[in-house]
């Protein structure tokens, strides 16, 4: 009986180690920054050029300050970027032609405020992305 009582005397220390272990990991996860472009250094260095870019009209299409065309401008940087929404078209909607492909870290950020809309015009997926990081605030 003494053997069992001494194994059950190791269990509870071994799951704290293994407890301190998980929250250990954890504590690693990458976790989107307040400011994006804090990412800068680390990205160019990887990838190439960090951007950062301003949609400011509503159109689908790939016209210069729609959303496609600030998506393009981040791939063509090669090391990821962030997508800011103009707060002049807060609260409207985007209604992508075609799904979005992002292939690089990006960020989306809508106005904290009324924040907008993105639609696939309910024919296709919105957004899809390959890249390491999607991060979306203040979208729907």
């Amino acid at each position: 009986m003494g053997t069992v009582a001494s194994r059950a005397r190791r269990w509870p220390l071994a799951l704290s180690f293994l407890g301190l272990v998980a929250l250990g990991a954890c504590a690693d996860e990458v976790v989107a920054p307040r400011n994006p472009s804090a990412l800068a250094p680390r990205a160019a260095a990887l990838a190439g050029e960090w951007v950062s870019v301003t949609v400011t009209n509503t159109s689908g299409g790939t016209e210069v300050g729609s959303l496609r065309w600030a998506a393009a401008q981040v791939a063509a940087g090669g090391g990821g970027g962030s997508i800011w929404i103009d707060a002049k078209i807060a609260g409207d909607t985007i209604a992508l032609d075609a799904e979005l492909k992002l292939a690089n870290t990006v960020y989306i950020y809508g106005s904290a405020d009324d924040g907008i809309t993105i639609s696939g015009k309910d024919q296709h997926r919105v957004i899809s992305s390959t890249g390491e990081l999607l991060t979306l605030s203040g979208i729907s």
